[in-house]
């Protein structure tokens, strides 16, 4: 933000500039009113003037219409502005919620005999005329009288063109505008309209701009400075051209003292070299990034000093470097960073970023070679709550959270097990893990897909295939209900509109993006309802009508003169059901264990009920972590532009799981904890994990389980097999009796 300038004179006190105000605002002459202008002399000399040159002038008329482009912005939904898009940057704002200050300055600066002239100000023509006879053959640019109403004219009805003949028209339009509008009227135009660089266009974008604040928060000398620029911005750039800037702006403050709008002694110290502008902070100005780009100037033990373009020095601790161990290849690091010296030298240039509370203190950053994305919903009604699609826009516009097509891997398994609950499993059903071989056809090598462990763990409940992400059980899975089944929950879910009934694609081998499965997500946290990203709750137009909203149900009883303290209305939920809500809940539930037991892990200390699930395709190409509440679903994504490995066991778990972890770690901060909803038709039974059977005598992991009724189990644990230290089955005497199919 571009910082206050000095105050003309510290000097003045309180009462004194009070009693001045005071006495200058009962000085009609300096009271903006709703009067028209004085009737300007008419006379025949200048008769043929104005019919020779007043013929097809446009129609002033259209001014009373008039409604100045605007600016788009967009809110985020706690009402902070996002971006503001236009190709005019304006904020309309009413003569009469303008400061006096503002009017006062501009009146000064460009026409202070606005409210006494009737279009044109004959004293300033007869002037104007004068300096330019005298200049007349050098290269002295030509000096104009216009007032207000003739820029009024220029800007609004006439072209930029520099003519004689321009003038004369500039000046029978002013006088036309005159006689139809009031003093008022005119000036809201004119200061809502002029152009006063960094593509502002009226005096309201331009204190933003300039400053960060609107117009009723700006000093005396920045209001001075903005009146200073209608005359040519670019000439008073407040970093470029800034001993220009000071001075116009002075100029201007000065012409407020002469006018009685400010106090003398508030304009003794024009000429001190106060600046306006104290380091250009505008918005449009100069952007001030994240990551600075620094040289190394000295290198101690403890810390480096940088220094930066601007002449400015800061310094990075050793604790701020710590981190960039050298790489030896294959996911190893080199030993821990003690000394400065050990990562950089004088001379080297690196990316460092700001220490927020810190002055003058960075940290070395990297700017990485990996890509990645973020995106969370709101599961209810898919809302886009947050996105990131890279590390940094200027470096690449490639948006990886709606663009990058990429392998989910096993964050697309939840979907073929919520096929199998909906085509006779439950979470306790038992499944084989052991190998798989698949005759992929004629001419083609048999796939023997692994698990992540390169082991094998015998029968299984399908809530622990899933919690720990079994890729075997998995394919027997999809193999038993038909990858004809499989590809219709992918569609029905958006994952993919033609999914290939191939064995793969049970496991992830499909491409889709994480927009795509962060809405796939949501509709099995919000109970099997179809719904849509949105990234646009509500447009409004200039006057606040709402030309477009998300949710266009009807409400009946929502109107506020409606209101006489009844129940609030209730709404009816049009959403689409694509599954049944309660196999979509012993999905959650199995994935809430993901995070409690399996390959979620990370995310078991958040402090809240949390389900999720990784991804990660092979040679660790991409990593995937898909976290969810009852009201939000997150998806983080990482990996490489061009294809390649993250490195030896970089994982969805290790790699993905984390940013969602701290993700969620901000955003659930100070909100209770709310439990998954349960819907009805749901059967909670006591049961062992690894089984699925009622507990017996000696059982020890025993969960509660969610059962449709009916599907409940009725027999107690019996003796049951396991793995060895070396991967392989251990049959014992009785396997599995009385467990129910083993698939």
């Amino acid at each position: 933000m571009v910082r206050p300038g000095i105050p003309i004179d510290a000097r003045l006190s309180a009462r004194d500039s009070l009693d001045r105000q005071a006495a200058h605002d009962e000085d009609p002459r300096h009271r903006p009113g709703q009067h028209r202008s004085a009737r300007r002399p008419r006379g025949g000399a200048i008769a043929f003037v104005f019919f020779h040159y007043g013929r097809d002038l446009p129609d002033h008329n259209q001014l009373a219409a008039y409604e100045p482009p605007v600016m788009t912005r967009v809110h985020a939904g706690d009402g902070r502005l996002l971006a503001e898009h236009a190709r005019e940057k304006r904020l309309f704002v009413p003569l009469v919620a303008m400061p006096r200050r503002v009017i006062q300055a501009f009146l000064a600066a460009e026409d202070k005999a606005f409210y006494e002239h009737f279009g044109i100000d004959p004293l300033s023509v007869a002037n104007a005329v004068v300096t330019n006879l005298v200049n007349l053959g050098g290269d002295r640019r030509l000096v104009g009288a216009s007032t207000i109403t003739q820029q009024v004219a220029k800007n609004f009805l006439l072209s930029g063109e520099l003519s004689f003949s321009r003038k004369i028209k500039e000046a029978i339009l002013a006088m036309r505008i005159e006689d139809t509008f009031t003093k008022d009227r005119i000036l809201e135009l004119y200061l809502n309209e002029i152009y006063l660089g960094a593509g502002s266009y009226g005096v309201a974008a331009a204190a933003l701009n300039y400053f960060d604040r609107s117009l009723n928060d700006l000093s005396l000398e920045e209001i001075a400075y903005l009146a200073a620029l209608p005359k040519a911005p670019n000439n008073y750039h407040p970093v470029r051209k800034r001993e220009a800037a000071v001075g116009r702006r002075n100029w201007v403050l000065g012409q407020m003292v002469a006018n009685g709008a400010v106090g003398g002694r508030r304009g003794r110290g024009r000429d001190a070299g106060a600046a306006p502008h104290q380091g250009a902070g505008a918005r449009d100005l100069r952007r001030s990034p994240a990551l600075r780009r620094g040289a190394v100037l000295a290198v101690e033990p403890g810390r480096a000093v940088i220094g930066f373009a601007n002449g400015e020095r800061g310094v990075i601790a050793l604790d701020d470097l710590k981190w960039a161990r050298k790489a030896r290849g294959k996911g190893r690091l080199g030993p821990e960073v003690t000394a400065a010296h050990q990562v950089l030298s004088a001379g080297d240039v690196v990316p460092a970023e700001p220490l927020e509370g810190r002055d003058g203190a960075f940290a070395l950053r990297q700017i990485p070679a990996v890509s990645g994305a973020l995106v969370a919903l709101d599961p209810h009604t898919g809302r886009v709550l947050a996105l990131v699609g890279g590390f940094d826009f200027a470096t690449s516009e490639f948006d990886r959270a709606t663009q990058a097509r990429r392998q989910p891997g096993s964050a697309f398994k939840p979907f073929v097990y919520l096929a199998a609950l909906d085509n006779g499993y439950t979470p306790a059903s038992i499944v084989l893990d052991a190998p798989v071989v698949i005759d992929q056809g004629e001419h083609l090598r048999k796939w023997k897909p692994e698990n992540y462990t390169e082991r094998f763990y015998g029968p299984s409940t399908l809530r622990v295939g899933l919690e720990e992400s079994r890729n075997l059980m998995t394919l027997r899975v999809a193999q038993d209900i038909g990858m004809k089944t499989v590809a219709d929950y992918a569609a029905r879910f958006g994952l993919h509109p033609d999914l290939p009934e191939v064995p793969s694609a049970a496991l992830g081998s499909l491409e889709t993006t994480p927009l795509d499965l962060a809405a796939a997500y949501a509709m099995l946290v919000n109970g099997g309802r179809r719904i849509e990203p949105a990234f646009v709750e509500r447009i409004q137009d200039r006057n606040g009508r709402t030309v477009y909203q998300r949710d266009a149900r009807d409400c009946d009883g929502c109107r506020p003169g409606e209101w006489q303290h009844q129940l609030p209305p209730a709404l009816r939920d049009t959403r689409p059901v694509i599954a049944d809500p309660r196999t979509t809940y012993q999905v959650v539930s199995m994935l809430e264990g993901a995070v409690q037991r399996g390959t979620g892990r990370v995310l078991s200390k958040l402090g809240a009920p949390v389900g999720g699930k990784t991804g990660t395709t092979n040679e660790f190409r991409d990593a995937w972590f898909v976290g969810f509440t009852p009201d939000l679903v997150a998806v983080a994504y990482v990996g490489f532009d061009q294809p390649q490995s993250l490195g030896r066991k970089e994982s969805g778990g290790r790699v993905a799981a984390p940013i969602v972890r701290d993700f969620f770690a901000a955003a659930l901060a100070g909100k209770p904890a709310v439990p998954f909803r349960v819907p009805p038709g749901i059967r909670f039974v006591r049961v062992e994990r690894e089984t699925g059977s009622l507990p017996g005598p000696v059982s020890d992991d025993v969960i509660v389980e969610a059962f449709l009724p009916g599907t409940e189990p009725t027999q107690r644990a019996a003796l049951r097999q396991s793995a060895g230290p070396d991967g392989m089955l251990e049959t014992g005497a009785v396997p599995f009796e009385g467990l129910g199919a083993v698939y």
